[in-house]
């Protein structure tokens, strides 16, 4: 089974660092626009199953 979470940041309510950072964990990015790519998405080694 398979678990999908979605967190919720205002980006103009945050630091620029904290969205830098939380953008280098989530590999998705949703946006008024529609949900993309992190380019700055660093993806884990370890996986759980």
């Amino acid at each position: 089974m398979r678990l999908l979470l979605v967190c919720a940041y205002d980006s103009e309510r945050i630091p620029d660092w904290l969205n830098t950072a939380l953008m280098t964990c989530h590999e998705f990015i949703m946006t008024e626009d529609g949900v993309v790519l992190s380019n700055l998405y660093i993806k884990s080694e370890s996986k759980l199953s």
